[in-house]
């Protein structure tokens, strides 16, 4: 093998840093600055830019961008890069995908991809990968306290009082329980005493480092393409087909004014359930039957198979009609990239 001519090879490098320069030039995205060192992961997958206000939390240090993902018990958290000064004018760049738990079946049909659900979020530098969400509850009774009777201030003739409050998970599969009984209703706390039962780490599961969700924007991920006019398309407020990826989706309340709109396509859109479903089935249902079928992995679970044709028959019916929404309008960000957000952030009423 001959041995190479060190000017024809210098030449050569140099032809090749001129093409890169000039296809650095074109293409400012591309990942030619100094992102392309050892640490330079490629390009982001979702990258959205805004400021965040963020309302009263019980969070403790300084909060950090993050996305949270439903998973059907909790969330999970996705890591996101941060450029510029959270919360007020900053640049989020995602290059991990959800975790797989959070890829759910949100749509009643088996045909469309499986989704994560998720939101913007603000939580503690140290936080963990994934949260419980709990429904917290509180409620006070009279009870039967033998041993409260002549303890702490009660007398034979006083009722104890209980009170009890629980945090449960969504599924009501954990829950944390704290029973606080008293001699009377005017016995001071020193009397009183507290039994509890369950794991006791339900009561404070997120409230010391997470903020909370974005109410104004959420964030999705496809498995796969959802096809123009599927349901799920529809329902996240597109007409056109959604790619695979990541997705930035508006989301608007519904005023009451618009409500009447939705209150009428919905009654047609079940009409049409009806018409349909008697056509395949031969029988007479009217529109009250599906009605009260409305059920689905986007909403309460179906008592069973019947109310879930019902369901399905349904929202086909208002994704054919493109019935507008009644309490939720949610709008795909086109390019997400170079649209400046405003995001708001808060607890979560359930709980968080």
């Amino acid at each position: 093998m001959s041995e190479q001519n060190p000017s024809r090879a210098l030449l050569h490098s140099a032809s090749l840093l001129v093409i890169i320069q000039a296809l650095c030039a074109t293409l400012p995205s591309s990942g030619c600055d100094s992102q392309t060192g050892v640490a330079y992961q490629g390009a982001p997958l979702l990258q959205v830019s805004g400021s965040v206000s963020i309302e009263p939390n019980a969070a403790k240090g300084p909060l950090i961008p993050a996305l949270a993902f439903e998973n059907g018990q909790g969330l999970d958290f996705t890591e996101v890069e941060v450029s510029g000064k959270f919360p007020a004018d900053f640049t989020i760049s995602v290059f991990d995908p959800p975790s797989a738990s959070a890829l759910r079946a949100w749509s009643a049909f088996e045909d469309e991809p499986k989704m994560a659900f998720g939101y913007i979020t603000a939580v503690s530098a140290t936080h963990p990968a994934h949260v419980a969400l709990v429904h917290e509850g509180s409620s006070g009774s009279s009870c039967a306290d033998p041993g409260a009777a002549g303890h702490g201030g009660g007398d034979a003739g006083s009722q104890a009082q209980c009170t009890q409050s629980s945090w449960c998970t969504w599924d009501q599969s954990q829950c944390y329980m704290e029973t606080t009984t008293c001699p009377d209703a005017q016995s001071p706390p020193p009397a009183c005493t507290t039994t509890h039962s369950g794991d006791p780490a339900l009561k404070n599961s997120s409230r010391d480092y997470f903020a909370g969700r974005s109410s104004n924007y959420l964030v999705v991920n496809l498995a796969a393409p959802a096809k123009a006019n599927s349901w799920l398309a529809y329902w996240l407020g597109s007409s056109a087909e959604m790619s695979a990826g990541y997705h930035l989706i508006a989301a608007t309340q519904v005023t009451d004014a618009e409500r009447p709109a939705a209150e009428e396509c919905e009654t047609r859109a079940n009409g049409l359930a009806a018409e349909r479903y008697n056509a395949k089935y031969g029988t007479a249902l009217t529109v009250a039957s599906f009605s009260a079928a409305y059920c689905g992995p986007s909403s309460e679970p179906c008592a069973n198979a019947h109310d879930a044709e019902l369901a399905r028959y349904e929202f086909r019916a208002e994704a054919d009609l493109n019935c507008p929404p009644y309490s939720l309008k949610l709008t795909p960000v086109a390019d997400p990239a170079h649209a400046h957000i405003e995001v708001l952030i808060g607890p979560d009423p359930n709980g968080l």
